[in-house]
Formats: structure tokens, C-alpha cells, sequence
């Protein structure tokens, strides 16, 4: 057989659905908006530099014809220039290789047209001469401006980008939400279904792409309802069929004389009764757990807890009277949504558990009652009790205390934990107050309640 593939381990295994799709949909958002404005950059720096660059030319170009003095004199050229002082350019007017003009951006010691240098680094550089040659005129542009230019630029564009992208999460968030909220609702119908609920999920309302796992998880639902009634049926036939060679079994024991017998073999007679007892009353706890683990349960119908609990204790005063110990009631007036059945089945067993480990000459008291809306049921004994570290593991199927005085099968409490788990009632045991033993107390959910 092959084996199931291990269970992811680590974040991965604890990462939600949600968590997973914003894992896989953010960094590659994150890369787009770095790479776009990367490009932002880029173009934005090739653009701006060209475009400052033509200014330039067009400005030494222009100043170059407009100080030629057959169109401007010299000195209406010069007070032009001036005038402007703009803060991102400067000029240079030479006359015959000797500056005439010089703005106040212009770097000191330039007289001409620099090659590659320490100038080309810093500025970005144009020049134009004259028709007659006599006049060149340099332009220049500090080349921190432009990457102070760019910076803004992208800057302007980067933020809104970063604010889109903020935008597309939150649409995410609420999308990523909506799409996984039938993930959600099937969720919460599973975790509220009680552990014995194995009817079909249904598709109804079920997305297309969850339909496979909803029909898969129905499948599987159905094939374990019909192994778990399987193994009910032969528990439950198994131990009604046990009851009758084991009843013939004691009958046929009962016959011998017992008068006629010595000591030893009336002693092997009384070990054969009690084993015969054991495996009886194992066969109808096992026959009591079948029906309380039943799957086609009906509903409850409203009863008189203080009444059909008198009715139940009645029926077990034989069995304390051959224990020699006393059985008390104390009953108040409480309705309950409960089965018959089931009641019988809790109260049954939490009693002969008290009678079996309390001990002969000992007291059992039963007691119902209401606290704030919420009705509870408590079997106490005055025997010695159960450790408290011990309680827990008790409701598991064939499990005894360590100090159990009676030789039973471990069922009891498992028992009271199944009916009470299916009715919603909640099971602890204690140290009894009044009587010193074992305290169990039911409590019943408050819509069972009337």
C-alpha cells in the first residue's frame, strides 16, 4: 500500500488560504511597481536631459545671431542677457576668444568650449559662434538640476503608483474575502455539525470549484456512517446474544447444592457467579453503548425530570438493597427536552457505578435541580472517591480507576460521556461535599430546558 504524502510542515502548513494567495499575488505587484519606476527613471532622465540640451543649443544658437551687430549692438545684446538671470542656465559671450558677458550661474575660468573634464561632469554644455566667427557664445546647465528635475518627477509618479497599488490590496483583501467566504460557510457548517452528524454536506450553494471536494468529503461521510453502524449492529447483536447463554450459564450454576459441597468448591462456585455477573453486566453495558452511540436518534420530547428520574431510581432499589446501601432521592420540580432512553441510560449507569465502587453499607444520592435556566442531575456516593488527576482519563472506553473496589468492565462513564455528548451536556466529576465519594454532575444545555 502506498503510503498517504506527509503533511506540510512549518509556515507553509500554518499559513491560511488568504495568507497564501496574498504570499504568491503581493511580491510580484511589489516587482511590477519597482520595475515601472525604474522605467519612470530612465525615461524620464533621457527626456528631460535631451530636452535641456535643446534649450541649450537654441539658446547659444539664438544669442549668437542676436549679438552678430548687424542685427543688435553689443550692449542692448548684454543688458538682454542680463535681464533674464535665469537660475538653470548660464552664458558666456567671447569676442574674439576674451568673455564680453558672463552670467552670474557661470563657472569662473571658463574662456572657452571645455573638452572632457571636470566641467562636462558637472554641467551639460553648448555653444554657437556668430555668421562672422567673431562672437561665441557658450551655454551651460548644472546637471544636479536635471537629476533634482528628475527626482521630482518620479517622485510625482511613484507616490500615486504606491498609492494605487495600496488600493489594489484593499480590493484584493475584500475580493480574495468574498471569493473564499463559501470556504468560510462550509467551514462553519462543518464545525458546528455535533461528532456523530455524518449526514451529507450537499452541494447547494457549494461553488463549482468546491463541488469535487464537497462530493469527495460526502463520500467519505457516507462509507464511514456505514462502517460505524456496522460495527454498532454487531456490538449490539454480539451482546444480546451473550445474555442468553450467559443467563443460561447462571441457572444451570444455581442448581448445585451448594451444602453438598466443600469449602473450596462452593468457594470456585462463587467465583464462577461472579464472573458470570461481570460478563453479564459487560454485555449489557456493551448493549447500552450501542444504543447510545445510535445515529437515527428522535427528537426529545419535553418530560418531568423529578418524576421520570423517581421512576428510574425505583426501578434501581433492588440492586442497592442487595448492596446494602442506601438510595436516596432529592428531586425539584425541573422540565427537560430528554429521551426516556437516555435519561434511563445516564442515570443507570452513573447509580450502579456508585453502588459497585462504593462499597456495601454505603449511600447513594441522586438529586436534580435548575440553576439560573440551566437544569443539572447529580449522582454522589460515600465512597472513597477518585484522585483528581485520574477524572479525566475515566471517560475513555474501558478505562478504571486504579483504586476501584469493584471488578467492572470501564464503561460506565463512557457511556454517560456519549448520551450526554450527543445531548449537549457537559459531564464533571468532583468530590462529593455531603457524602465524601465520587460527585458526578450533569449539566444540561439551557434550550434544553423548559
Amino acid at each position: 500500500m502506498t503510503p498517504p504524502p506527509a503533511a506540510p510542515s512549518g509556515t507553509a502548513a500554518r499559513l491560511s488560504l488568504r495568507r497564501r494567495l496574498f504570499r504568491e499575488l503581493l511580491p510580484p505587484l511589489f516587482l511590477l511597481w519597482l520595475v515601472g519606476s525604474g522605467f519612470i527613471l530612465m525615461r524620464s532622465w533621457d527626456e528631460i536631459g535631451d530636452s535641456y540640451i535643446d534649450q541649450l543649443e537654441h539658446l547659444a544658437f539664438t544669442l549668437a545671431q542676436v549679438l552678430d551687430e548687424t542685427a543688435m549692438t553689443a550692449e542692448e545684446a548684454v543688458e538682454s542677457v542680463r535681464a533674464r538671470r535665469d537660475r538653470n542656465f548660464f552664458v558666456i559671450v567671447l569676442r574674439e576668444g576674451q568673455p564680453v558677458l558672463r552670467s552670474a550661474l557661470a563657472p569662473e575660468g571658463m574662456v572657452a568650449m571645455p573638452g572632457d573634464g571636470f566641467e562636462t561632469r558637472r554641467y551639460y554644455l553648448a555653444s554657437a559662434e556668430a555668421r562672422d566667427g567673431t562672437v561665441q557664445v557658450i551655454t551651460g546647465l548644472k546637471k544636479e538640476e536635471v537629476r533634482q528635475l528628475t527626482t521630482a518627477v518620479v517622485g510625482g509618479a511613484a507616490l500615486p503608483m504606491a498609492l494605487v497599488m495600496i488600493g489594489m490590496w484593499a480590493v484584493m483583501y475584500v475580493g480574495v474575502g468574498r471569493a473564499l467566504a463559501p470556504v468560510e460557510r462550509l467551514r462553519a457548517q462543518l464545525a458546528a455539525r455535533s461528532p456523530g452528524a455524518l449526514d451529507p454536506v450537499g452541494t447547494e450553494g457549494v461553488p463549482e470549484d468546491l463541488q469535487p471536494l464537497v462530493r469527495a468529503l460526502d463520500d467519505l461521510l457516507s462509507r464511514l456512517r456505514d462502517a460505524i453502524a456496522s460495527e454498532r449492529d454487531f456490538v449490539a447483536d454480539a451482546s444480546h446474544e451473550l445474555r442468553t447463554p450467559l443467563a443460561a450459564i447462571r441457572a444451570q450454576v444455581e442448581t448445585i447444592d451448594r451444602a453438598a459441597l466443600d469449602a473450596p468448591s462452593r468457594e470456585a462456585l462463587d467465583q464462577v457467579l461472579r464472573g458470570v455477573d461481570r460478563s453479564t453486566r459487560l454485555a449489557q453495558q456493551l448493549l447500552r453503548l450501542a444504543r447510545a452511540d445510535r445515529l437515527d436518534r428522535p427528537d426529545a420530547p419535553e418530560t418531568c425530570l423529578h418524576e421520570a428520574l423517581a421512576s428510574v431510581v425505583s426501578e434501581l432499589f433492588p440492586a442497592a438493597v442487595r448492596q446494602d446501601t442506601e438510595l436516596e432521592l432529592a428531586a425539584d420540580p425541573v422540565m427537560l427536552r430528554i429521551r426516556p432512553e437516555d435519561l434511563g441510560m445516564l442515570v443507570g449507569n452513573l447509580v450502579e457505578n456508585a453502588l459497585h465502587h462504593g462499597g456495601p453499607g454505603g449511600q447513594v444520592r441522586v438529586s436534580c435541580g435548575s440553576e439560573g435556566g440551566v437544569a443539572w442531575l447529580r449522582v454522589e456516593d460515600a465512597g472513597p472517591g477518585i484522585p483528581e488527576a485520574e477524572r479525566a482519563r475515566l471517560f475513555a472506553r474501558f478505562r478504571r480507576g486504579d483504586g476501584a473496589r469493584a471488578h467492572g468492565a470501564g464503561l460506565g462513564l463512557s457511556i454517560v460521556d456519549s448520551v450526554a455528548g450527543r445531548m449537549g451536556a457537559t459531564v464533571t466529576l468532583g468530590r462529593s461535599a455531603d457524602l465524601g465519594g465520587l460527585s458526578a454532575e450533569l449539566r444540561f444545555p439551557p434550550e434544553a430546558t423548559v
